[in-house]
């Protein structure tokens, strides 16, 4: 069980990775600044938010929505609907296969 988190200022983790350093938010309501922080660090960026079924139904408009205030470009993968698309291009959509995250397993 995680403890609450108990004030409102977000907390950044960093991912040292070398070149491929990036920084993780993590805090209550941070989305609502998801574009202005975006915009900070990459002035004129475009964006793609890549995501499923279930966190795009709770959190994929609010991050659409932050990123357009901060005039930040943006589109969306929803893997769910690729993995689909991709099993009815391989087995013609009428095998008993079905779609993970490694692949198309029978």
């Amino acid at each position: 069980m995680t403890a609450p988190l108990r004030h409102s200022d977000p907390i950044t983790v960093d991912v040292a990775l070398g070149e491929r350093a990036y920084d993780i938010v993590i805090g209550r309501d941070v989305l609502q600044t998801l574009g202005s922080r975006i915009a900070a660090l990459r002035p004129g960026v475009r964006t793609a938010i890549v995501t499923d079924r279930t966190v795009a139904k709770h959190w994929l408009e609010k991050a659409e929505a932050s990123l357009a205030q901060a005039g930040i470009a943006a589109s969306h993968i929803i893997v769910d609907e690729c993995i689909e698309a991709l099993h009815a291009k391989l087995c013609g959509g009428a095998t008993a296969a079905t779609p993970d995250r490694m692949g198309v397993t029978p």
